[in-house]
């Protein structure tokens, strides 16, 4: 057999093919054909059949830690083989020249405080008394173009005035004896008098009467009193006579019989009023089918005849009784148990109905069945303004009465009382309040002391029933307030304007009583809020755990160091979401300060630039601090625990407290008082922060 040999053609056994270069990687001594195609070569970086320098320094990668094949490193700047050694502030300029190793703040300050002064990067302007240099010339802290006064109140309130005494406090000087009475008018006008000494009251006994209630004496000489003394105590407690000593009363220019019955006043006659107790007009409807319709308070004659009001006065529909008062001060439509006592006080319905008709037939139709009127009620037949087409029926034979509408919702149907020409009974039906009746009133007379200059005065008193003991002295009776008035028994509404804490006055709040403090006219906890309830009782919870302090969205406290020592010392670390809680992380009737009342504390303290030391505890106080806490808010350095780690740092070096005002959504405003400081730095924070909190009390 033949078989190439890469060269000639040659004779031989079976042919072998591999790469028979010798300079190849894969030379084949053993192969007898020669086949090119199957040889591969070393690449550049000595490997066979290799891809060659394919990696950042040609057959090799960059090491590790160095930035380029020559072995160089990244300097802080980021530079390969660069001479930068730090950049500790990240702004990419090297520490070495770099004008501020930090962040300036917007006032332009390396790692200042920023915009903390009342103008922003710095302090109101001596003299002025905002930052657009509105003067304030009787440094007053009111801008003197709002100022009602530039200059100073003499005694008695006049601007740069010159009274200089008003011993009573009454407005009118003293100093040229102008004032007709120095010191106080007593209730009765008196100046520094005794007050109400006669027998009754500032007045003796009326002419003619005999008791200070108006009783008048009988021929005789004795007291027809309607009042009795039953217990000798000088109050009269019991009404004798419910009339009171009256035989008829005039309403809306009427008079009015009355009756007492069983221990009650009621009108002996029909009520016939156009007008309400207040007055005001209630409206007639003489239309048939408009009274139908109607669904408010109206009245009508029977047959629409004013001569047959003047005997059996008007018919009104039961929204009279529910809607408007239609009786006098002092009197009402009676109830239906009233009515109801009325009949049993007569033998029960069976029975009653004659003993309250008028008797006779002058006005009842025959027969007139079992009337004799020994009530003195005198019912007379006024008959009824019916519904559909009835119009109005039974003038002469028949009298009903609407009991008082009670009750939330007025029901379509109410209980009425007939009584009937036929009849010695009552009749009970259930009628629309559509219908028109008749109307009674009956006296409800309210006994108590009924002169507005004492203190036992009841406003709804018709009867004085010598209660009248202790003269009234009005005034401002709060001594929280500037217009307290310690002679003052009668609050009069005249406490406007707060003055802060009394010196005994404490809060009570999670079974620990804080220490107050004014300062200015706020009233301030003199020491941090150590509560684990809200205001409501619930709970906020205890956070130990720095991780789960540091995961935080909801409300939560501790101690910082979770120390029960720092507790005691410094109260309790609160984020700012039991801050914001709105079950309220105070008590009732205090509140976390806003920042705009944070402000008007240092405001109130020289500005936020100087406020500090009066602000801190000072060295004799204890626990004490560097101030000289001459405002007595008693801060101490509490300091914070972290937002994110809920480590705890710096206590004994700074104080931070809450503000209960967001800024923007994401953080709150804060202040910040420092041992190496006198401002009072207003800062903001992240929720999560852990810091201190003091309550304010409600305006």
């Amino acid at each position: 057999m033949l078989f190439w040999n890469g060269t000639e053609w040659v004779a031989g056994g079976i042919a072998t093919v591999g790469c028979m270069d010798e300079t190849a990687c894969n030379f084949d001594a053993t192969a007898t054909v020669s086949d090119h195609d199957r040889c591969k070569y070393e690449d550049a970086c000595g490997i066979c059949d290799g891809p060659g320098e394919i990696y950042d320094c040609g057959c090799a990668d960059i090491p590790e830690g160095d930035c380029d094949c020559a072995g160089n490193q990244l300097d802080a700047l980021g530079v390969c083989g660069g001479g930068c050694v730090a950049d500790v502030d990240a702004d990419g300029i090297c520490d070495d020249g770099d004008s501020c190793v930090g962040e300036a703040d917007e006032c332009g300050v390396c790692n200042g405080p920023g915009a903390i002064y009342d103008c922003g990067c710095s302090p109101i302007p001596a003299g002025d008394c905002d930052c657009e240099g509105t003067p304030d010339a009787d440094a007053d802290g009111i801008c003197d173009d709002i100022d009602e006064c530039v200059g100073e109140l003499d005694a008695i309130g006049v601007c740069n005035g010159d009274c200089q005494t008003d011993a009573d406090a009454d407005g009118i000087c003293d100093d040229n004896g102008g004032d007709p009475c120095d010191g106080t008018l007593d209730i009765c006008g008196v100046c520094n008098g005794p007050g109400p000494v006669e027998d009754c009251g500032c007045v003796p006994l009326a002419e003619g009467a005999c008791d200070c209630a108006g009783n008048l004496p009988d021929g005789e000489g004795n007291c027809l009193d309607y009042l009795a003394d039953n217990d000798g105590d000088g109050v009269y407690d019991e009404v004798l006579d419910p009339c009171l000593g009256l035989n008829q009363i005039t309403y809306h220019a009427h008079s009015y019989a009355l009756v007492a019955i069983n221990g009650d006043c009621w009108f002996r006659e029909n009520l016939a009023t156009t007008l309400t107790r207040d007055s005001v007009e209630i409206p007639e409807v003489t239309d048939y089918s408009a009274w139908n319709g109607l669904s408010s308070a109206t009245y009508a004659h029977h047959d629409n005849d004013p001569s047959n009001t003047a005997t059996y006065g008007l018919l009104y529909n039961g929204y009279c009784t529910y809607e408007v008062e239609l009786c006098p001060t002092n009197w009402a439509v009676p109830s239906n148990a009233e009515w109801q006592e009325l009949f049993d006080h007569f033998g029960g319905t069976v029975t009653a109905g004659g003993a309250m008709k008028e008797s006779g037939t002058n006005h009842w139709a025959e027969p007139n069945s079992g009337a004799t009127n020994v009530s003195g009620f005198t019912a007379l037949p006024a008959g009824q303004r019916q519904v559909g087409t009835l119009g109005d029926t039974g003038l002469e034979t028949e009298a009903w009465f609407w009991p008082r509408q009670e009750g939330v919702v007025l029901p379509t149907l109410s209980t009425s009382w007939g009584l009937s020409h036929t009849s010695a009974g009552i009749s009970a039906a259930q009628h629309v309040q559509q219908r028109g009746h008749s109307v009674r009133c009956m006296l409800r007379p309210v006994l108590g002391c009924t002169q507005p200059d004492f203190m036992e005065y009841n406003v709804l008193a018709v009867v004085d029933d010598g209660s009248c003991a202790t003269p009234a002295f009005p005034g401002c009776t709060d001594d929280r307030f500037a217009e307290y008035d310690p002679a003052a028994n009668l609050d009069d509404g005249s406490c406007s304007e707060l003055t802060g804490c009394t010196s005994d006055d404490f809060a009570e709040f999670d079974g620990y009583n804080y220490e107050l403090v004014t300062i200015g006219e706020q009233c301030w906890f003199k020491e941090n809020l150590r509560t684990t309830v809200y205001a409501d009782g619930s709970a906020v919870p205890e956070v130990q755990n720095n991780a789960e302090w540091g995961a935080l969205s909801t409300g939560a406290q501790c101690s910082y160091g979770n120390a029960s020592s720092n507790l005691e010392t410094y109260g309790r670390l609160y984020n700012w979401y039991a801050v914001d809680d709105s079950r309220g992380l105070c008590p009732t009737g205090w509140h976390v300060p806003s920042d705009a009342e944070w402000t008007v504390l240092t405001d109130y303290l020289g500005g936020a630039s100087v406020a500090a030391p009066a602000l801190k505890s000072s060295p004799s106080d204890s626990p004490s601090w560097n101030g000289t806490n001459a405002s007595g808010f008693s801060a101490l350095p509490g300091s914070f625990r972290n937002d994110d780690d809920g480590g705890f740092y710096y206590v004994g070096y700074y104080g931070y407290w809450w503000s209960a005002s967001p800024n923007g959504s994401s953080y709150a405003w804060t202040r910040v008082l420092g041992s190496d400081d006198d401002v009072v730095f207003r800062n903001y924070s992240l929720p999560r922060y852990g810091f201190s909190v003091r309550c304010l009390r409600d305006e």
